[in-house]
């Protein structure tokens, strides 16, 4: 799906002075989709090589969630459990930092119905409001990075075949 060295160099760069810079003995949160789990562990790997205390992964998964969105009720959808906001900021609230690998799949909830998608993801920032709120005061280092999904290559690349297309982007 990467180039390994440009991917090594990239995860590198991330972790690095110029990206995050990861502190010794710090930990590291990282979310990011399911896809790029390979990638995810390749920073992972970066960061305890820079010193990181530990490294903690929230993965997502844009197709699980569009079955979510197809088929649960509105009620359930917009019924926010906390304890994963909460997890994010007590890792913050010891220092840690926090790295956004996004590669959102621009089609990835076409056709369903907008409004039920939309209430979900309202409620899910208004939940995440005391998170955004602790990232925007810059309190601790935070980063968001691009990653080469499927969704995204396959758009801008469609002539080729998905891992190509992801090679490309």
């Amino acid at each position: 799906m990467y180039r390994h060295n440009d991917a090594l160099r990239y995860a590198r760069l991330i972790t690095g002075a110029q990206g995050i810079n990861l502190q010794k003995g710090q930990t590291l949160v990282i979310r990011c989709a399911v896809e790029n789990a390979a990638f995810a562990a390749m920073v992972s790997e970066a960061a305890f090589q820079a010193g990181a205390g530990d490294v903690v992964i929230f993965y997502g998964d844009q197709r699980a969630d569009r079955v979510r969105y197809q088929y649960a009720a509105r009620d359930t959808l917009t019924d926010v459990k906390m304890w994963y906001y909460d997890a994010l900021v007590g890792y913050l609230k010891e220092g840690a930092c926090y790295l956004n690998i996004g590669s959102a799949d621009p089609e990835a909830f076409a056709e369903l119905d907008a409004e039920k998608v939309g209430a979900a993801m309202n409620a899910q920032t208004r939940a995440a409001a005391v998170f955004y709120d602790y990232v925007d005061r810059n309190e601790n280092q935070w980063l968001a990075v691009g990653a080469a999904g499927e969704g995204w290559a396959k758009k801008l690349f469609p002539a080729e075949t998905p891992q190509r297309a992801q090679e490309r982007l």
